[in-house]
């Protein structure tokens, strides 16, 4: 079977950043960034749109238009603060704090609407805020992260052949794509051991998103898990380690977030990885 496909065509952008820093003390730092830059689609968000006019055209109402996707270009401001400290408690610990936030504005949007099609909306935009925090103790640490959006917005959707001018608000409940949209919570918390003078490590991640959406039984649903990784190293003599891990160790039922609808495969159940490893 031989399809058609669009005309060879060629396309072309730029990029540019800039950003500022400010240090009103060693241990602050106040910073800017702006960055403007451009991406072409895929190659299967390119191809995949004329494959579904010649070849799954009986899914879509009669007349629909399969609109292209166009070169993607955004925008992107962030505005944050950073703190680092030495010997906040103990003398020698080491603690990290950064507070961002962020807004990312799109035109021409690539969007999955269905299965195999791809299109461009008219823009998008994302905003929200970010925050890491880590504390060293040298034998033992802690690691937080947290991602909140405040905004996830679709204008100008190209659904069954025509164009949408209203702008969806994507982070609750009138998705287009399911999983590829971000949760609106996302947060990540590490707590690790340092024994036996760092030869022995041991620690836990635990995973939590919430008010992610996906496409599942012809419904979209609510996301949102709990996910618990385990993991522990030894360093040997003679440069050889040993790495031990158990992912999903409580063997939870969930969709990664952010995962297109359009692959929307379970993640992995309760996974144990060995690896040994020697340096010569």
């Amino acid at each position: 079977m031989v399809y058609e496909l669009a005309p060879e065509n060629s396309v072309d952008g730029s990029t540019f950043n800039a950003g500022v820093i400010l240090k009103p003390t060693e241990a602050v730092q106040i910073y800017g960034k702006y960055s403007r830059g451009w991406r072409a689609p895929s190659l299967a968000e390119s191809m995949v749109s004329p494959l579904a006019a010649n070849n799954f055209s009986s899914w879509f109402p009669p007349g629909t238009t399969f609109v292209p996707a166009n070169p993607e270009k955004a925008e992107n401001y962030e505005v944050g603060i950073n703190f680092s400290d030495v010997g906040r408690v103990t003398g020698d610990d080491v603690l990290g704090l950064k507070i961002a936030y962020f807004d990312n504005r799109y035109e021409d949007y690539i969007a999955g609407i269905s299965f195999p099609r791809f299109t461009s909306a008219d823009s998008a935009k994302f905003r929200g805020f970010e925050v890491s925090y880590s504390h060293d103790f040298d034998w033992i640490y802690t690691r937080l992260g947290l991602t909140r959006y405040l905004q996830a917005s679709v204008c100008g959707l190209v659904t069954a052949g025509y164009r949408d001018p209203t702008c969806r608000d994507i982070t609750h409940g009138d998705h287009i794509s399911g999983l590829y949209v971000p949760p609106e919570t996302k947060a990540d918390l590490t707590l690790g051991l340092r024994l036996f003078d760092r030869k022995l490590q041991l620690g836990a991640t635990v995973s939590y998103v919430d008010g992610a959406m996906g496409y599942l039984d012809n419904r979209y649903v609510d996301i949102d898990y709990a996910v618990l990784d385990v993991f522990a190293s030894y360093d040997f003599e003679n440069d050889l380690r040993l790495d031990l891990s158990a992912t999903n160790l409580t063997d939870q039922f969930y969709f990664d977030a952010g995962t297109p609808s359009t692959a929307a495969m379970p993640a992995p159940g309760r996974t144990f990885r060995a690896m040994l490893t020697k340096q010569f």
